[in-house]
């Protein structure tokens, strides 16, 4: 989708500044715009400073590529672009180094969403528009960022908004606020199961410690009831033991004759007076 290039009002001109690809072959030029964009990254991390140096440093952008030439804008679908870490350095170094054989000047960007085209896309802003399109639409679709270069080039396809992960956040959001509430996001799930673990952890430790407890308590309860047990076996033992004796007792002297009781009964009156 080629368009009329960015004025230096547009916000979606250096948006991305901090991802952007400068592609100059002036090095002078080039090493100007890269302190002068390294500037405004770094204002823009200062919530205490409102003029960050945007709309000059898009001033002297715009200045030096219209003595090149025609500048145009060029938006190009990506859909299927991850966006990830990973996936952003390699399309971009593809995008680079394909566009710089060609000697193409300008400004690229990975957005997310603009008000032209809600879905990811890259933003070229620079001379030779139509090629530069045309190259960064071949490059999307080798890489299945989209189905065909038509998809990639189409300017009527219906908007497919990207998915955000919260209500919250900005609708223009940048790649790397994205970045960072992924990282964030995963931060935090790391942290929750790490805390997670421990307390499965401290549950199984308390688990453990509790059956130990319990088989100590159920081991000195048996050794309890053993130990009632024999004292019971122990205490019949002598009872019978003692009917016994009694009976046998008894026996010996239904047995005894008259005189062996006399005998007896005098022996015991004997052993009491002593």
């Amino acid at each position: 989708m080629i368009q009329q290039a960015r004025s230096s009002h547009s916000d979606s001109l250096l948006r991305e500044a901090e991802e952007a690809i400068l592609l100059f072959n002036d090095d002078f030029a080039k090493e100007l715009f890269q302190n002068l964009i390294k500037t405004v990254v770094e204002k823009r991390k200062d919530p205490n400073i409102t003029y960050t140096g945007a709309k000059e440093a898009r001033e002297h952008i715009l200045a030096y590529l219209e003595q090149q030439g025609e500048v145009k804008t060029a938006n190009i679908w990506a859909r299927w672009l991850p966006i990830e870490r990973e996936a952003l350095d390699s399309i971009k170094n593809q995008i680079q180094i394909a566009l710089q054989k060609e000697n193409i000047e300008g400004v690229v960007e990975i957005h997310l969403q603009d008000r032209e085209v809600n879905s990811t896309h890259i933003q070229f802003v620079g001379t030779n528009a139509k090629k530069a399109e045309q190259i960064i639409g071949n490059i999307i679709v080798n890489n299945s960022y989209e189905d065909n270069l038509e998809s990639a080039l189409n300017s009527k396809a219906r908007a497919a908004y990207i998915q955000m992960d919260s209500k919250l956040l900005p609708r223009k959001q940048t790649i790397k606020e994205y970045l960072q509430v992924i990282d964030d996001r995963e931060q935090y799930k790391a942290t929750k199961a790490l805390e997670q673990q421990k307390e499965q952890k401290a549950k199984e430790i308390t688990k453990t410690r509790i059956d130990d407890l319990l088989k100590s308590m159920q081991a000195k309860t048996k050794s309890f009831r053993d130990m009632l047990s024999n004292f019971e076996k122990k205490a019949n033992i002598s009872a019978t033991r003692q009917k016994r004796t009694r009976f046998d007792m008894i026996r010996e002297v239904k047995s005894m004759s008259l005189a062996e009781l006399k005998q007896t009964h005098a022996n015991i009156r004997r052993n009491r007076r002593m």
